[in-house]
C-alpha cells in the first residue's frame, strides 16, 4: 500500500513551498469513495491538497478520479511566472 500523503508542501510538483498555516494559499478538499486507491487510510473520506499563494494565482487543481491522480492545470491566459 502506498504511503499516506500529507499536505506539507504545495501540490505543484515544480514548487516546494511548505504549508505553514491556513489562510496562506488555497487548501482544497475533495470527497472520495475509495481511499485505498488514493493511498489513504480506509476510514478517509476526503483527499486534501494545497496550492501556495503564488501557484494558486495562476493554477488550479483537478482531481482525476478515473486515474486517481491530482492534476495541476495552468489557468487560461496566465503566463508562466518568471523565476
Amino acid at each position: 500500500m502506498p504511503e499516506t500523503p500529507e499536505v506539507s508542501t504545495c501540490a505543484n510538483p515544480n514548487c516546494n513551498a511548505p504549508f505553514l498555516r491556513l489562510g496562506e494559499g488555497r487548501l482544497l478538499v475533495f470527497s472520495i469513495d475509495d481511499p485505498s486507491a488514493w493511498g489513504l487510510p480506509e476510514n478517509a473520506k476526503q483527499k486534501a491538497v494545497w496550492l501556495c499563494a503564488q501557484c494558486s494565482a495562476s493554477m488550479y487543481v483537478h482531481l482525476d478520479r478515473r486515474h486517481r491522480v491530482v492534476r495541476i492545470i495552468r489557468k487560461v491566459g496566465r503566463a508562466p511566472e518568471a523565476a
